[in-house]
């Protein structure tokens, strides 16, 4: 039945029931070792003039300048502008990035953060919604991805990181919603069991409870999710107990029960009522929950004056 105000269709008890690639290896040379296809001059063969130029002076543990050039066997500058230019392009091939360090310039810093995938502005990153049973897209916070993408750009996140961590995140959220809902599932179960021969009655009095409260199925989920389906269960069949006795007796005045000396003047009339009597003695569910309820509130009623007086 849908909501008279939204055409939402109404909740029931079903709800409640519910449920980076390796880095090749450096090349040779790239390391400061001589090319491997570079010979070395002979022993005692004449310096060419240029090598004058080159400073002689070791660089801590390591050859100096001048020293290296003799070992790679460079014999002219091109040779030697040939090398710098080969193991540039060897080292970006072999995907190492050098890392701005502390007082790099601007633009070093953004070569960088394009080296290693950070988009440009937070709407580069691309969270994909998860399917339902069904293969539907399921809702996203999308206010709360977007300030998370605001903060991954921030820091630098590249955007399969990014991207590879939110998936995660939403599916550990899927998993944990699944394993609260089987146990719901599970406490639900076990309270209609204590229900008894009134089971029937009871799921009745939710689904009216449901309709008259205007409460849809996402509605009474968020209830049973956020009470524990068994409190959930429980209260709404009060109340829609409470609702049929009070339409029953009062005319449909809003009230959600019935006092003690209205609940003592049914009770007389039901005794009187032989249609009523012969379902109370069949063991009729719905008569059966009424008849109880009237006389726990004659019950409740006679024990206040008692106290009262």
């Amino acid at each position: 039945m849908a909501d008279e105000n939204n055409d939402v269709p109404a909740g029931s008890a079903a709800d409640l029931l519910g449920g980076t690639p390796p880095a090749a290896d450096p090349p040779a040379g790239g390391d400061g070792t001589p090319p491997a296809d570079v010979t070395p001059p002979a022993d005692g063969g004449p310096d060419p003039d240029w090598y004058s130029s080159l400073s002689a002076d070791a660089d801590g543990d390591k050859p100096s300048l001048r020293d290296w050039a003799k070992a790679a066997g460079v014999k002219d500058l091109d040779g030697l502008a040939k090398i710098a230019r080969d193991n540039q392009a060897a080292l970006r091939e072999s995907g190492r990035i050098k890392v701005p360090g502390e007082g790099a310039k601007p633009e070093e810093v953004a070569e960088f953060r394009k080296a290693i995938g950070v988009p440009e502005d937070a709407k580069g990153y691309a969270i994909t919604a998860p399917k339902d049973e069904a293969g539907n897209d399921l809702p996203l916070n999308d206010d709360l991805i977007g300030r998370m993408a605001e903060s991954a750009l921030k820091h630098g996140a590249p955007k399969a990181v990014f991207e590879g961590l939110i998936a995660d995140f939403i599916q550990v959220q899927m998993d944990e919603a699944a394993t609260f809902d089987t146990e719901q599932q599970r406490i639900a179960n076990e309270t209609v069991k204590t229900w008894g021969a009134e089971k029937e009655a009871k799921l009745a009095a939710i689904d009216n409870a449901a309709r008259a409260l205007g409460l849809d199925r996402t509605k009474m989920v968020s209830l049973r999710n956020a009470l524990g389906a068994d409190f959930a269960l429980n209260m709404m069949a009060k109340l829609g107990e409470g609702m049929a006795e009070d339409i029953m007796i009062g005319g449909g005045k809003g009230r959600f029960g019935i006092t003690g000396a209205e609940a003592k003047q049914e009770i007389a009339r039901l005794k009187s009522d032989k249609e009523f009597q012969a379902k109370l003695y069949a063991k009729d569910p719905a008569a059966t929950a009424r008849w109880n309820r009237l006389n726990e509130a004659e019950a409740a009623y006679e024990e206040a004056q008692r106290r009262a007086a």
